[in-house]
């Protein structure tokens, strides 16, 4: 059935099955999206693609189905700070850092454990000019904040570089994980045992960073919209927030602090297997059905979840 809607003031054509999404997408529209994919749909849980309807009700445009005549706005500034709120919900619960806080202090602004990664692997790697700096980066480093510093400095200086490191600072919106308490301390300590496992470290030191920042970092969904919103990050206050331990499989770690519950990886299958939601309420979250393993149920989609994940919460594992 072919029918007329109006978006922003101009009439489209529409089918019935399709939804706002879709339509405005097909007329070069933008409407965010957070929660939802081609491939699998959407669960309707971000709302930040909410767009608004002539009665002023917002309504989530990657579900809602068009009907003959619906007369939609999708970018006025209501839209635009209700969007902004349904965000800031979303990052008053998240935890971890977009950046490590070395890198945010490093005047040549490198991603340090990142670097730290490839130096490890044996792969020859760009480098800061660390000669004549005074390496405010370990005064930054979260690792002295539980003992002592990494020594970046002396790491940089003594390994095989590839050429003069060249990065660009990118305006974009970075969440911090804030104080380190000592529950933090124990957390921090707790996941590199776990990430490190019985890895061998050609360079002692290097098995000490934390990895602060984070995998997705200027890949990420949540990062960019948070970018274009100008969100804040403590707008709305959550107290005692507590780290949940990794789940770490042999190619997939999952961050549940990461994870914004969007569930689109309990979309994906394999060998008739796949994550589910686990809980309710305001403690939802994927997970294996009850009795079985996380190993077991994500094997073989490994690299989909991380693929489709729209934050760093399904990280695959760099050996």
């Amino acid at each position: 059935m072919n029918m007329k809607i109006t978006i922003d003031g101009k009439e489209f054509a529409a089918e019935l099955d399709e939804t706002i999404l879709n339509v405005a997408g097909k007329n070069g529209i933008k409407i965010p999206i957070l929660c939802h994919s081609k491939e699998f749909g959407c669960k309707s849980q971000c709302m930040i693609c909410a767009v608004q309807l002539e009665n002023g009700n917002m309504i989530p445009a990657c579900s809602t189905k068009v009907q003959p005549d619906m007369c939609i706005q999708t970018s006025n500034e209501e839209i635009i700070n209700f969007r902004k709120s349904m965000l800031e919900i979303l990052l008053s619960e998240h935890i971890g850092d977009c950046k490590a806080p070395c890198q945010l202090v490093c005047p040549e602004f490198a991603n340090i454990p990142k670097i730290f990664e490839k130096i490890e692997a044996g792969e020859k790697v760009s480098l800061p000019d660390c000669e004549d700096c005074s390496a405010p980066c370990e005064k930054a480093c979260r690792r002295g904040r539980i003992d002592t510093a990494i020594t970046i400095k002396d790491i940089f200086m003594g390994s095989d570089s590839a050429g003069k490191l060249t990065s660009d600072v990118k305006k974009e919106y970075n969440h911090k994980l804030g104080a380190v308490t000592d529950e933090r301390k124990q957390y921090l300590l707790d996941d590199i045992v776990m990430r490190n496992g019985d890895k061998k470290f050609s360079i002692h030191e290097i098995s000490r960073c934390l990895q602060c920042g984070c995998s997705a970092d200027s890949n990420c969904a949540l990062q960019k919209i948070g970018t274009e919103l100008n969100a804040k990050q403590n707008e709305f206050r959550v107290s005692d927030l507590m780290l949940k331990p990794k789940i770490y499989t042999d190619k997939l770690v999952f961050d549940p602090n990461k994870c914004i519950r969007c569930l689109q990886c309990t979309n994906i299958e394999f060998g008739g297997k796949s994550l589910c939601v686990n809980h309710k309420g305001e403690n939802i979250e994927p997970g294996p059905p009850i009795g079985q393993k996380w190993q077991d149920v994500v094997a073989g989609i490994e690299d989909k979840l991380a693929a489709f994940c729209p934050t760093g919460a399904m990280e695959i594992i760099v050996n």
